[in-house]
């Protein structure tokens, strides 16, 4: 296998760059409509979910800065870290979206919303 030649190495940068944008991009959409809900609604939990987005990015921007291959910071526990971490994430996200989902179901139906239905 040969290696690859100094314009090959400049495109894969490029598209490096390109990907960490959107990927960029994508988060701070997903955090922003992850804030209005928190801001817009009163459910209890909300700050929990909004919460997990920010671990979320904040884990990604993490990794993106470590050089995206956890490999080589944290060796073969690697896989465990990134197990964690995720795990972490979704427990506080699952605890939010339950409290909300559960203020939804004990709120009563008022008349008008029982005629709509």
């Amino acid at each position: 296998m040969r290696p690859p030649t100094p314009a090959e190495v400049d495109q894969l940068a490029t598209i490096s760059a390109v990907s960490f944008v959107l990927g960029f991009l994508a988060f701070m959409l997903i955090v922003g409509a992850a804030l209005v809900v928190a801001i817009k609604t009163q459910l209890p939990g909300r700050w929990a979910v909004f919460l997990s987005f920010i671990l979320l990015f904040v884990w990604w921007a993490s990794v993106q800065f470590m050089g995206g291959d956890l490999e080589v910071t944290f060796g073969p526990l690697a896989l465990l870290v990134t197990y964690t971490m995720y795990s972490a994430i979704a427990l506080v996200f699952a605890f939010g979206y339950l409290r909300m989902s559960l203020a939804v179901l004990k709120q009563r139906v008022t008349k008008v919303a029982s005629n709509e239905a």
